[in-house]
């Protein structure tokens, strides 16, 4: 039985992307809280060059990473207890170089110590 349940959405401002996420948790009786983080990462789905941008010869990526928040560190989940509720909202300024159409968000609760994942989700 999953120990927490993750639903989010996005939306796309004139400006700036915005993430909604609300995180659920159940019985978290077996889980030393302390090294617990939530993570979200808006990833561009699909890029392609005419030219390498690097020198391997690639030119198309997938899945790539354009922004961590609210930073790489996560924010810690310490303050959570079972069969409760919070939300986050979180706002990242457009890259000019991104589409746009190919933003999506991957959130994840990790142990950071462990690096066991207990709960993942994607937005698109």
């Amino acid at each position: 039985t999953p120990q927490f349940k993750i639903s989010a959405k996005d939306s796309l401002g004139v400006s700036s992307y915005h993430i909604f996420i609300t995180l659920n948790t159940f019985d978290l009786t077996d889980i030393n809280m302390d090294n617990v983080y939530l993570y979200t990462v808006v990833t561009e789905k699909y890029i392609s060059f005419a030219e390498p941008p690097g020198s391997n010869g690639e030119t198309e990526f997938y899945d790539v990473m354009r922004e961590m928040l609210p930073n790489p560190n996560g924010f810690q989940l310490i303050d959570l207890s079972s069969n409760s509720s919070k939300e986050f909202t979180y706002s990242v300024m457009l890259d000019s170089e991104w589409d746009v159409s190919q933003l999506n968000t991957v959130i994840f609760i990790q142990n950071k110590e462990s690096k066991e994942v207990y709960q993942s989700f994607s937005i698109n």
